[in-house]
């Protein structure tokens, strides 16, 4: 999936020439120690967490597990 993104968006380290090749884990290692916001895509981990417990409704059965104890 991030290999996917970055060929979509043009993403390739600025210190290798473009003509060159570089091996897809080494690419996608890059990507990922770069991090988010590198590529100008605001992101929080915290946030990330609690949106997607939201989403599949883990949120509300932690505060219903927490107000058991």
């Amino acid at each position: 999936m991030i290999l996917e993104w970055a060929k979509c968006n043009g993403v390739y380290p600025q210190n290798i020439d473009k003509t060159s090749s570089i091996a897809p884990k080494e690419l996608a290692d890059w990507i990922v120690k770069q991090g988010p916001n590198y590529f100008g895509i605001p992101w929080s981990f915290p946030i990330a967490l609690f949106r997607e417990l939201q989403i599949t409704g883990k949120a509300a059965q932690i505060i219903q597990n927490r107000e058991k104890i």
